[in-house]
């Protein structure tokens, strides 16, 4: 009975995910067709196929490489410091990111009719290429961390959105929950790192 309601919530969260990852930008895509916003979809489309090589000149490997040497020079502090910076440089890279995107695609909107599609737009091109990039991880951990990173700023994103959109409308207030998400988020990711850092070297 349990492995059945499992498997239950599983099917339904994968269902759920397709949907918002696959159906919805394709119904985003023709409700901006039939406004005649072309411009959007234009731009989207332009920024989805560069946006991993953009993001990735900013998600440079320094700080992992000094977290490594500090570690190999028996520098602990330094090394759980600097696991923490990388960390948080990453997320702050995300949050970025998926605001330029939120500014650039909101302010090319000519009509209220047109926010729920630039919502939709909003959130597939802010999310997707962090989860292209952390397919392509080359080991394990990486991939881990980078997977539960994204997923975190999914919702965090969505919190966002649903928040701005729906309730405040006021962008310091709409950052909240998705700032506490992310903040959480730096705590889970780091205290993983940590750990297998101090079980690799012990």
């Amino acid at each position: 009975m349990l492995e059945t309601s499992k498997s239950l919530i599983l099917s339904i969260m994968q269902t759920l995910v397709i949907f918002i990852e696959t159906i919805l930008p394709i119904i985003a895509i023709i409700w901006l067709a039939l406004l005649g916003n072309w411009d959007i979809i234009i731009t989207g489309t332009l920024t989805l196929v560069f946006a991993p090589f953009l993001i990735g000149i900013f998600l440079s490997p320094v700080l992992a490489t000094l977290t490594f040497f500090m570690k190999i020079l028996n520098l602990e502090i330094l090394t759980y410091i600097f696991i923490l910076l990388g960390n948080l440089y990453t997320l702050i890279v995300m949050a970025g990111w998926g605001l330029y995107v939120l500014n650039m695609f909101t302010k090319m909107s000519s009509h209220p009719s047109e926010f729920v599609p630039i919502c939709i737009v909003c959130f597939t091109l802010s999310t997707a290429p962090f989860m292209f990039m952390a397919l392509k991880e080359d080991n394990i951990l990486s991939e881990n961390i980078a997977i539960i990173s994204v997923f975190a700023f999914k919702i965090a994103y969505l919190f966002l959105l649903i928040d701005l959109f729906g309730f405040s409308m006021n962008i310091k207030n709409a950052l909240i929950i998705p700032s506490c998400i992310m903040m959480l988020t730096l705590i889970i990711i780091t205290t993983i790192k940590v750990k297998f850092i101090r079980e690799y070297f012990s």
